[in-house]
């Protein structure tokens, strides 16, 4: 991946498309958000940016309620302190799960944590 990136970073028309798709995407979100929410659009954002941040203030407590519901609903909810114990709890529950194929979500933090090789080489060496 990172010589693909490096590679990618060099390609100057690729940069520019990026660029564009981003410049303009970003451009049709606040023109679309201003014409939905008209007037008020600056007031919401601002009403957004304070739920987001008496969130992240009160994280506990909504983390609790969020586990709370989840098990109640069925769910099992684990908790790692790093990366590492984080990758150890899936390639675990894919091994006891015998698990020949995952899909994962939330790409960015798998991709963070290095999920994929851990999977692929704690289910490798689980197989043999």
């Amino acid at each position: 991946m990172h010589e693909r990136a490096r590679a990618a970073l060099l390609d100057k028309p690729l940069r520019l498309a990026v660029m564009g798709g981003t410049t303009l995407k970003d451009a049709q979100r606040k023109r679309l958000c201003h014409e939905v929410f008209g007037e008020r659009h600056d007031a919401l954002r601002e009403l957004a940016g304070r739920i987001k941040q008496h969130t992240l203030d009160h994280l506990d407590w909504y983390l609790e309620r969020f586990v709370e519901a989840a098990e109640r609903a069925g769910a099992t909810v684990y908790f790692a302190a790093d990366a590492a114990e984080a990758n150890a709890i899936a390639v675990d529950i894919a091994r006891r799960e015998k698990c020949t194929l995952c899909v994962k979500g939330k790409s960015m933090v798998t991709e963070e944590t290095h999920l994929l090789p851990a999977l692929q080489s704690g289910l490798y060496a689980a197989r043999f």
